[in-house]
This record gives structure tokens, C-alpha cells and sequence, in this order.
């Protein structure tokens, strides 16, 4: 996914407009979107606001939907994402040698999220 050139994302850019490409892009809204396991055929997202810097647009995304968590469960996720809002890229570099499912389960995050 995209989420390989983030860390380029600069030198990306600066190739897009040396290209002339710049001014043709698109940008679409950031959302993610995930299918509803309990009701087939359904789906809902994290719609990201534009100009919230991340985590903080994530765990906004995150607290504004209303299909996905509960607020039990979005409440249970905060001592793990406390962590890396507060401790930024040297907490996630820590992680590395966790998969998701590992970090989430490391946490105590309500396992209906890995599913």
C-alpha cells in the first residue's frame, strides 16, 4: 500500500512537480474503510480531518465512528495508544519486533478488534 512512501513522501513530492505532475493530482479524502463482520455486506470508516496532524487524526478518526467500537471497547485501547501518542516514533520504533495482532494482544485491546 501507499503507506511505503510515507516515510518518502517529500522526496515523492519534489519528484511529482520536477515531472510537472504536481499540479494534475487528485487528492482524495484520507478515510479507511472496513467491512462489518456482524452485518454482511456493510461497511464503515475513519474519516481522517484534514490538517489534524497523526496519531492525533487517527484517534480523532477513531472516536468519531460510531458503527465500528464501542465506547467500552474504544475506551479499553487507550492505555496502549496513550504510549504512542504521548511517546511519538521512539515508542512505535519499540514496537518493530511486535506484529499488530501481538502489539494488541501485549495491551490487552479488546480482541473483537483483531478479528
Amino acid at each position: 500500500g501507499l503507506h511505503i512512501f510515507f516515510g518518502a513522501y517529500p522526496n515523492m513530492m519534489r519528484l511529482f512537480s520536477e515531472l510537472g505532475l504536481h499540479e494534475r493530482l487528485h487528492w482524495k479524502a484520507h478515510r479507511m474503510a472496513f467491512a462489518l463482520r456482524e452485518r454482511p455486506g456493510e461497511f464503515t470508516s475513519f474519516e481522517f480531518t484534514p490538517g489534524v496532524p497523526a496519531p492525533f487524526g487517527m484517534a480523532l478518526a477513531i472516536l468519531r465512528n460510531t458503527q465500528m467500537l464501542s465506547w467500552g471497547e474504544k475506551l479499553a485501547m487507550v492505555p496502549a495508544l496513550l504510549p504512542m501518542l504521548l511517546g511519538g516514533q521512539e515508542f512505535i520504533d519499540a514496537q518493530d519486533d511486535l506484529s499488530v495482532t501481538a502489539f494488541m494482544r501485549k495491551h490487552a485491546m479488546p480482541e473483537r478488534i483483531n478479528e
